[in-house]
């Protein structure tokens, strides 16, 4: 398995200065892709899109997901 994304496409992460590794199969190269972490309210009102974004980092290896929110994470392209 693995090998979810082109290899032009991935990154590698950073969390104040530290290596982020996927914690189920300790991969170091990620794909990435926003996700809006929608409320109801919002929904309920038709203002879906001005709902926070999260960066998802989709581990090449195994494709586990995993999100942080804006600002915490530093991707280099590999």
């Amino acid at each position: 398995m693995g090998n979810f994304f082109n290899d032009s496409a991935l990154v590698t992460a950073t969390i104040r200065g530290r290596a982020v590794t996927c914690r189920h199969c300790d991969g170091t190269t990620f794909g990435t892709r926003r996700i809006k972490l929608n409320t109801s309210g919002a929904e309920f009102f038709g203002f879906a899109w001005a709902n926070k974004e999260s960066l998802a980092l989709v581990c090449n290896e195994c494709g586990a997901i995993e999100e942080f929110l804006e600002g915490v994470l530093e991707t280099q392209s590999t």
